[in-house]
């Protein structure tokens, strides 16, 4: 078991917060903790969680190595959660919103701003979509990975 402090910023331990959802020990009961888990598993690597817990629509659509890639290139350092609304167990949709900060391949700090939403079927939650609010002073080059995690340039995804 590890003691280290989990990397959503709960203050709790990786085995006891997020790592029981990476892990497949126990599904998220909330928007939320799918949202922790999720920023979790792009700060480690855990590709196959990213696209599981992904709106089953979604999941054929996604490019593994794209993802695996913009997760890796990354170094991940915080995750700051800005508002919630509704995504408690008894729901079955959910709203959060979020800002990721990182520092990206060329040394860059970067703060990802997304306000996402979340859809529970047959009781377990799944990432459905985000929309991506860059405030102004954020520049981003339209040929970097977009900032949404897609893996697709920014031209090519959230620039277009």
């Amino acid at each position: 078991m590890s003691s280290h402090s989990c990397l959503c910023g709960s203050q709790q331990a990786y085995d006891t917060c997020c790592g029981v959802f990476i892990e497949h020990r126990g599904y998220p009961q909330t928007a939320e903790q799918l949202m922790r888990s999720r920023y979790v598993a792009y700060a480690l690597g855990h590709i196959a969680y990213l696209i599981e817990t992904a709106h089953p629509s979604q999941q054929p659509t996604l490019d593994e190595a794209s993802i695996r890639r913009f997760s890796a290139e990354n170094r991940w350092e915080k995750l700051q959660i800005l508002a919630t609304a509704q995504g408690l167990a008894q729901d079955t949709t959910g709203k959060v919103a979020f800002k990721a900060y990182y520092t990206d391949a060329k040394g860059y700090k970067r703060e990802h701003y997304e306000n996402s939403t979340f859809q529970k079927i047959a009781g377990r939650w799944y990432y459905e979509s985000g929309t991506y609010d860059l405030p102004k002073q954020v520049q981003v080059n339209r040929n970097e990975p977009c900032l949404c995690g897609s893996g697709k340039k920014y031209k090519k995804c959230c620039g277009a």
